[in-house]
């Protein structure tokens, strides 16, 4: 073969240095372009995630208020007692941002003392209704339970003269459906420094009585609930802004225009270059969510696209060189190509680096997941229900890889509802109350028993002693004993019948709660008991048992949060014990006993 010219030599080395250039920037162009349109894929599942957080968050205060009003609305005769007793249970359903909630009725001037006298006699017996004489109706509120724990005010002024609450009061009777108001400063709120100060709404809707003999509903009055909107926002959305999302509220002002009434700003650092607004309905009227974040802490490799530009640059420079190499002589080939050969092998490093970063930005948040995992079941279950009217020889080939499917979408499923607990362990709030663990642990072994049942299992024997009441959060609570009490069964060996005895006792102070549950199963190996409490961690890989490896751990964050301390030890018949201990109950006293020396031998069985 005729070797070429210099002038062609570096002829061909130029066209192979463009051809390169031009591939690489295109390439890197083309990535930059796909993972631009990946982030902007994530934002807006992030941003309908908010807006239906939102969305159910408003409507979860909407029915509140609405089946309040239902039964406030059935008594014949309204009064102090009974008002209190129907609003006490909200304070138990954790209305971020909820003030007060108050009934009010309408007069008048001439019914304004008749009023007074009926209201004072109803258990109000130093209401003083003050009318403002420019209005010929006027709105007072009668009875009100502070939601956000304030001092209840002193005097009844008439609503009349408040242009907010009396237009929303007006649309509210008007239509006979629940309504909210434009956003405005509350009247305790207006004194406060203006870093705390927050605009709030009203939610409101009217009461009838019983229809009369001609059908008309007599009007009784109203129902109303103050809203603050920073802390209802932060409540509703506290953990969509850990992931780096910024979110407005913007609501129709007195004016008819939109007005900024809340903000919740996320930590992360950067520029707010992915963008979305949302408007979502609100009784009767529409909320604007105005949503910005940096598309630096969405998932996914950010400088990717430089990268792999780089390492095809590189990659160029390298078959330039070797074109050069060889088209200069045989003499020096053999030695040009090896060096060529080890900067090919180190750039193909590169880009199977490169490769694996991209796969992983296709990785997004736990909950971005579920929607395509129901639809892989969904398809699945399709199949398999047009395999009915296939042939023997088709469904029995097809059959196994649905089930195959099927299963792997059940154990992804499992393992994200198993991160989000873990992650809800921690970060979650605690909402401590007195709690009978006796009967809750009832509630969770009769649960695994019922289980058993239903997929023709054994049934485990499951003993439930005499257990103190604690002071801990209810559905935190459940979660742990029926992680400990699933474990338990589980890991019992084949043929065995599972066995757990839950028993508890309190501490000689009367402060803590500690409670045992012991099993006959499979056991901890030795040097283990501690790690099992760390997340995936899985003490049994060979046995073939399914799990995550996140129940212990979840486990150990619940007792953590509660103060207490969990651990393990080996069961002297077998097994495993776990002890673990709570805040004992607040207004229940309870009295130190000894545990049961032997958890094997229980009194009664369910």
């Amino acid at each position: 073969m005729k070797a070429l010219s210099r002038r062609q030599t570096w002829a061909w080395t130029a066209v192979v240095v463009l051809l390169g250039i031009l591939a690489s920037v295109g390439a890197g162009v083309a990535l930059q372009r796909q993972q631009r349109d990946g982030f902007e894929a994530v934002m807006d599942r992030r941003a309908a995630l908010v807006a239906q957080a939102v969305t159910n968050q408003a409507a979860r205060y909407i029915d509140t208020l609405r089946t309040t009003a239902g039964a406030i609305g059935a008594f014949e005769e309204l009064n102090a007692s009974k008002f209190a007793q129907t609003a006490a249970p909200l304070g138990q359903l954790r209305l971020a941002g909820a003030t007060s909630l108050t009934y009010l009725i309408a007069t008048d001037r001439a019914g304004v003392a008749t009023a007074q006298t009926k209201w004072r006699g109803r258990g109000v017996p130093s209401l003083v209704l003050a009318p403002d004489k420019t209005f010929q109706e006027h709105i007072f509120p009668i009875f009100s339970v502070r939601l956000d724990g304030s001092t209840p005010a002193t005097t009844t002024s008439d609503l009349a003269a408040s242009a907010v609450p009396s237009a929303t009061l007006a649309e509210a009777r008007r239509t006979g459906q629940v309504t909210i108001s434009d956003p405005f400063v509350l009247k305790r709120d207006q004194t406060l420094p203006e870093e705390v100060k927050q605009s709030s709404f009203l939610l409101t809707t009217g009461l009838w009585g019983p229809p009369d003999a001609n059908g008309v509903k007599p009007f009784r009055g109203w129902l109303l609930m103050g809203l603050r909107s920073e802390t209802f926002l932060g409540d509703s959305l506290g953990l969509v802004a850990q992931s780096g999302i910024d979110v407005t509220l913007q609501a129709t002002g007195a004016d008819a225009l939109p007005a900024v009434v809340a903000t919740l700003r996320a930590v992360a650092p950067g520029l707010r270059d992915l963008h979305r607004t949302i408007t979502i309905p609100v009784a009767q009227r529409h909320w604007t969510l105005v949503i910005a974040s940096p598309a630096s802490t969405l998932p996914g490799t950010k400088n990717l696209p430089a990268a792999v530009t780089i390492a095809g640059l590189l990659f160029t420079a390298a078959l330039a060189l070797l074109v050069h190499t060889l088209a200069s002589g045989r003499a020096r080939a053999e030695a040009r190509v090896m060096a060529a050969t080890a900067d090919l092998t180190a750039t193909q490093i590169v880009l199977r680096q490169q490769k694996a970063d991209l796969t992983a930005f296709a990785g997004v948040v736990a909950h971005d997941l579920k929607a395509p995992l129901a639809t892989v079941r969904a398809h699945a279950e399709y199949l398999d229900e047009e395999l009915e009217g296939r042939s023997a020889v088709d469904a029995a080939e097809i059959r196994p890889d649905l089930r195959k499917i099927t299963s792997g979408v059940a154990r992804m499923g499992t393992l994200i509802d198993d991160l989000l607990t873990y992650a809800a362990a921690r970060e979650g709030g605690v909402q401590p109350v007195d709690l009978d663990l006796h009967a809750l642990a009832d509630e969770v072994a009769i649960a695994h028993l019922d289980a058993a049942s239903a997929a023709r299992r054994p049934m485990p024997t499951i003993y439930v002693g005499d257990l103190p009441p604690v002071s801990a959060d209810p559905a935190l609570i459940r979660q742990l004993l029926n992680n400990l009490v699933g474990n338990a069964v589980k890991y019992t060996a084949p043929g065995r019948t599972p066995r757990v005895d839950v028993t508890a006792h309190a501490t000689e102070d009367g402060r803590k709660v500690v409670v045992q549950v012991a099993d006959r199963g499979l056991g901890v190996p030795a040097g283990q008991h501690e790690a099992i409490f760390n997340g995936f961690h899985r003490a049994h890989q060979s046995t073939g048992i399914p799990g995550t490896g996140l129940g212990l751990a979840i486990c150990h964050r619940i007792v953590e949060r509660h103060g207490g301390v969990i651990t393990a030890e080996d069961n002297r018949g077998g097994g495993t014990i776990i002890t673990f201990s709570l805040p004992a109950a607040v207004g229940v006293p309870v009295s130190p006993a000894p545990m049961n020396a032997d958890v094997a031998q229980p009194q009664a069985l369910i």
